[in-house]
């Protein structure tokens, strides 16, 4: 998801405005919320879009969540749902507009209730989310946008592979998906079909040939087959295709571009953002 880049707005001490109720507005279920800052034009979220905001969280004089500290200074995402209970902050959240900056105060024996650990919170208190709302979209631009980037992204993988195997002599079989493959050892028998489960050697690389992952390197310390049900989504795009496509005992090498792999998103430290991966595997049985 891209984030848009937004200024830092500072708010006014939130105990004195909500000593003072000053504009603050009651919602049927206890949350008071009042907008510090308007944006006239701002779009309105609506249940089951999708929003990124700021939020600092705060339960007494401790400050749960920052995203600001937490997140980097970037807006987390958030699921605009329906309240899940009396007195649930996502009950002021469609009243606030894209570029508007809002207080939200909630009964923090509503948070109890609702299973929140905060015992240090006495009867009565009011916990406080200081808020700025980034961008909304609906889930019907999500995916428009997410098709997009993809798209774009996937030319990009593409002219990396090319150049890859220009400068490798290499020329595999690319699929419909954008997966290339090449076999190295044929195997014998018949095709893994979908729900079998196929136990597998592996090691994995990133396109400058730094390993990720091995279950033939004791480096990785997991020497064991790797076994999964084939075709139920249990392992990247990439494998559930190009493993389908070998035999017992056979070889190969799958070069698997972002959109089936980890994506936009990457893999913890060791396979970035919108990483191409290469993967030698060996199909050492199927059940």
């Amino acid at each position: 998801m891209k984030k848009l880049l937004v200024l830092c707005i500072a708010l006014s001490p939130m105990s004195s405005l909500f000593a003072q109720n000053d504009g603050f507005t009651t919602t049927a279920n206890g949350v008071k919320y009042k907008i510090v800052t308007h944006n006239p034009n701002g779009r309105k979220p609506v249940i089951g879009d999708l929003a990124e905001m700021h939020i600092h969280f705060i339960a007494g004089d401790s400050t749960v969540f920052d995203s600001r500290k937490m997140n980097a200074d970037k807006p987390v995402p958030l699921a605009i749902q329906k309240p899940a209970f009396n007195g649930d902050p996502a009950e002021a959240f469609v009243n606030i507009a894209v570029g508007d900056s809002a207080v939200i105060m909630v009964p923090a024996d509503s948070m109890k209730k609702a299973g929140a650990n905060m015992p240090w919170l006495k009867d009565g208190e009011m916990v406080e989310y200081d808020v700025v709302l980034v961008s909304v979209k609906s889930q019907e631009e999500m995916k428009a946008e997410e098709a997009k980037q993809a798209a774009a992204q996937n030319h990009i993988d593409d002219s990396l592979l090319q150049a890859y195997f220009k400068k490798n002599k290499l020329k595999p079989t690319k699929t419909a998906s954008g997966l290339y493959y090449k076999i190295t050892k044929q195997g014998t028998g018949d095709n893994p079909k979908t729900g079998q489960t196929v136990f597998v050697n592996y090691t994995g690389m990133t396109m400058d040939g730094k390993k990720f992952d091995s279950n033939v390197d004791s480096a990785f310390h997991h020497v064991q087959p790797f076994s999964f049900p084939l075709g139920q989504h249990h392992v990247i795009a990439g494998w559930d295709e190009g493993v389908a496509l070998l035999k017992k005992g056979a070889k190969a090498t799958l070069y698997i571009p972002s959109s089936l792999a980890y994506g936009h998103r990457g893999a913890g430290g060791s396979i970035p953002p919108d990483a191409v991966l290469i993967f030698e595997v060996e199909v050492a049985d199927i059940q």
